[in-house]
């Protein structure tokens, strides 16, 4: 679990990500996740 919630907190502090309270996710544009997610792999389950 440490390693899932490390992943996250540093996801949502990354330029170009935010928080959607509706849907209760983790939102960027498709571009922005295509680049992060193959700098950091483990992020790709978010």
């Amino acid at each position: 679990m440490t390693k899932d919630f490390k992943t996250f907190r540093d996801l949502k502090a990354q330029s170009g990500f935010g928080w959607d309270e509706q849907k209760q996710v983790i939102a960027a544009e498709p571009d922005v996740w295509d680049a992060y997610i193959k700098k950091h792999p483990l992020a790709k389950k978010f």
